[in-house]
């Protein structure tokens, strides 16, 4: 047995002493039975739209329809957190197909230029100027689905740290 299990099994504590809502204290006791510290802990953890029970029961006791108008006030805050959620989704989703609109009329007039180009004998320069949008369209939809797996790459790294924790 390594000498810090042994230590920590001579170490000795009474029961935890608890009351109603006070914080439980632990007496540390040596090996002689003498006293050589005192721990105390106390925590309780809620959460929700509504206020804790006990708070909850307080503020009845000032207006007895609280309750009430705590669940209409969190039902409207949720309401309007859906409608702007709802928002942002068309705004994103439009944004999405005007790219794809702008994208297509870019790749359609460099397309046209190249071929006013090729039909002047200007071969090279036609060339170029038809292949180089629709090249560049291309290269900004593989760079955008890279950054996107790798923006939820790093947003599964964090939910899994935060599991962690």
């Amino acid at each position: 047995m390594s000498k810090k299990k042994k230590k920590n099994k001579e170490l000795s504590a009474s029961k935890p002493v608890q009351k109603d809502s006070e914080p439980e204290v632990e007496v540390i006791r040596d090996p002689k039975g003498q006293v050589v510290g005192f721990s105390a802990s106390k925590a309780e953890f809620f959460s929700g739209p509504l206020p804790h029970p006990d708070l909850l029961n307080k503020y009845k006791e000032v207006d007895p329809n609280v309750l009430e108008t705590i669940t209409r006030m969190a039902e409207r805050e949720q309401t309007e957190r859906l409608k702007r959620q709802n928002k942002i989704v068309l705004f994103v989703g439009g944004k999405s197909i005007l790219g794809l609109i702008f994208a297509f009329f870019v790749v359609l007039a460099g397309i046209a230029a190249g071929v006013y180009l090729l039909m002047h004998d200007k071969s090279a320069e036609g060339l170029f100027v038809g292949i180089a949008p629709f090249a560049i369209v291309v290269g900004t939809f593989i760079l955008q689905t890279y950054w996107e797996k790798d923006e939820k790459e790093t947003e599964k790294d964090k939910a899994d740290l935060q599991d962690n924790i």
